[in-house]
């Protein structure tokens, strides 16, 4: 591990700390660790759409949900969610706000070589009020309509595997 590197909880396929390991270690050998990812919904159902920065290593310029992040070593999940509302966005909210909409298992070979092996989980959060996005994170955000961002996937947009599986799931349950 290399100092300060980012840490993360190894898990079991039933989502079991087993190990700890650093991020680069985790994405070079493809060891499953946990992420969340929210859809912000205003009050008119447009989704909040992000386009991640350039300069992020994996799926630059690729669209994404709300907020995306890795869960930290030692951190609760529905904490990672909200401490990643608050530095991609600006957003602090309570936990109760936040709609869990389970989780999805995927293990996506990155454009670098690296392995996303994740057990993420997956929250829904309705809001109207202001975000001021981190434009270290994100290029750009704006709300979308679920139309809209229909279109965009169909005239093959880049968007991330995890917003693709999110944006289905929400889809599903009429959200």
């Amino acid at each position: 591990m290399k100092t300060g590197e980012k840490l993360l909880d190894i898990v079991t396929e039933s989502g079991d700390v087993m190990a700890i390991a650093g991020y680069e270690e985790a994405h070079k050998h493809g060891l499953r660790h946990r992420s969340v990812q929210i859809i912000v919904l205003n009050e008119k159902g447009e989704v909040y759409l992000t386009r991640r920065a350039k300069m992020k290593p994996n799926f630059p310029g690729y669209y994404e949900s709300s907020v995306a992040g890795h869960v930290d070593a030692g951190e609760r999940v529905e904490r990672a969610a909200l401490r990643e509302l608050k530095e991609e966005l600006g957003v602090t909210t309570r936990p109760e706000d936040l709609h869990n909409l389970g989780d999805i298992r995927h293990n996506d070979r990155l454009p670098n070589g690296w392995i996303e092996n994740e057990i993420t989980t997956l929250y829904l959060l309705r809001y109207d009020g202001k975000i001021a996005f981190d434009r270290r994170e994100i290029e750009d955000a704006r709300f979308q309509s679920k139309e809209r961002i229909m279109q965009m996937i169909n005239s093959k947009e880049k968007f991330t595997p995890g917003f693709l599986e999110l944006f289905k799931r929400c889809q599903q349950l009429k959200l």
